[in-house]
């Protein structure tokens, strides 16, 4: 059984994975899918879209990874101009030694 330890004080010496961010706006009133270019070199993200104006977490959209730089959203109804914030994270490993 392989154990992991984590050391929450701070004082580790072990890298430590990366994470990294992308945002945009997206919406333009006419087209139902768009295609992200985040450039995180990952296809291991996590993806949300919000309202840009409430805040509020969407959920009527489907995602597609189309390599490790760019993704397409595929949204049920059309979104306004700009009324959806698309967040893109991916948690870069630590390569094993």
């Amino acid at each position: 059984m392989t154990r992991i330890c984590i050391d929450v004080d701070g004082g580790t010496t072990t890298p430590q994975p990366t994470v990294r961010t992308y945002e945009t706006l997206v919406g333009d009133g006419s087209q139902v899918d768009y295609l992200i270019d985040h450039n995180l070199n990952s296809q291991s993200v996590f993806v949300n879209a919000y309202d840009a104006n409430t805040g509020d977490v969407l959920g009527d959209y489907s995602l597609t990874l189309v390599n490790a730089n760019r993704l397409r959203i595929h949204f049920d109804t059309i979104p306004a101009f700009n009324s959806v914030k698309v967040q893109v994270v991916a948690v870069i490993p630590v390569p094993m030694p």
